[in-house]
């Protein structure tokens, strides 16, 4: 049922939570540094699974897109919510120098490298590693996953924090503050969307710049635990929107079940030091997965990734394959659907 299901009703709404903590504690900001030590706000991610110091993550691939423009500009510019130069050619597994991910527990802040970086040709989905040294509880939060394509009406929300940076004379200051906006699906996943990118769907919820790569979680409700369905991704939202909840927005959120081909290498619980797909931790289990109906599966024929979605809630059931030209942690073509 949609949550604001009066056409003349409101289209979206903000939200305020009982108990921070536990949505706090699965979020990440991702910062910048360029050579001449200024710093930029990058975006927001969030925590999939984790083993001891390690945190394997997702965000916007085209979050990086700006990590690169950073580094390589060495000053800060405005960051748009879709760099033109998103649309790249093959799987990016990109150098991490100059990228931070920053994580608070019970108010305190912990600096945590990033490494192992990984995204595909206009899939605006990336799964990289933090890491940190420090001795803490460290990531006791994870997010659940649902890999089923979100459909018209679905009531979502969209978790970030809001990011403003603030130079110092001693350095400076970074403040977070945590944003619940609901809203709903206004439109199927599409192939290919407007941006030329591949499975996203479209919101009714206006998207702030520094949300992008934020965890859109699926059918809040008071008490229950979060659910993502899909990652934040741009926004062309009319500007009466961000002002007038009667007024729908025109953001994008990218699914998830395509991210199951992204690669990486991590610490993996009963397996030491690993390189695998995400598709491999979803059959493994050690993903918390609440998906229904919905199956997600890779396939490996060199030089080749396959990876299947398959909804058996209709009939007959939905079926989609998406082909990838070489592993992803080497150089990938193009993401393929059929």
């Amino acid at each position: 049922m949609s949550l604001f299901a009066d056409p003349a009703g409101p289209k979206w709404a903000t939200a305020v939570l009982d108990d921070p903590d536990p949505y706090e504690h699965v979020l990440l900001t991702l910062v910048a540094q360029a050579p001449n030590g200024t710093i930029a706000i990058v975006g927001n991610a969030f925590i999939i699974y984790r083993n001891g110091h390690d945190a394997l993550c997702l965000t916007a691939a085209h979050n990086f897109e700006f990590v690169k423009s950073v580094v390589r500009s060495g000053s800060i510019q405005s960051h748009p919510t879709l760099p033109p130069d998103f649309q790249v050619q093959g799987t990016q597994y990109i150098k991490t120098q100059g990228c931070t991910a920053i994580w608070t527990y019970t108010g305190k802040p912990y600096v945590c490298k990033i490494s192992k970086i990984n995204y595909i040709e206009n899939y605006d989905v990336a799964v990289f590693t933090a890491h940190s040294d420090q001795d803490a509880p460290l990531f006791p939060v994870r997010a659940a996953l649902d890999l089923k394509m979100p459909t018209v009406g679905d009531g979502i929300g969209v978790l970030a924090h809001r990011l403003q940076f603030s130079e110092t004379d001693e350095g400076g200051i970074l403040e977070r503050n945590l944003a619940f906006r609901l809203g709903t699906v206004s439109s199927n996943p599409e192939t290919t969307d407007r941006m030329g990118q591949s499975f996203s769907f479209e919101m009714t919820i206006p998207i702030p710049p520094g949300f992008s790569g934020a965890p859109i979680v699926v059918k809040p409700e008071p008490h229950k635990p979060m659910v993502v369905c899909g990652v934040v991704s741009f926004d062309l939202s009319p500007n009466d929107a961000f002002r007038n909840f009667n007024v729908a927005g025109q953001s994008r959120g990218a699914t998830l079940w395509p991210s199951a081909g992204l690669g990486f290498e991590m610490n993996i619980e009963g397996r030491g030091q690993s390189v695998a797909l995400l598709g491999d931790l979803i059959a493994g289990k050690f993903l918390d997965v609440r998906s229904q109906n919905v199956e997600v599966s890779i396939g490996h024929r060199e030089p080749k990734i396959q990876i299947v979605y398959c909804d058996t809630a209709v009939d007959p059931p939905n079926r989609i394959l998406l082909e990838t030209t070489h592993h992803p942690l080497d150089h990938l073509g193009q993401l393929r659907a059929k």
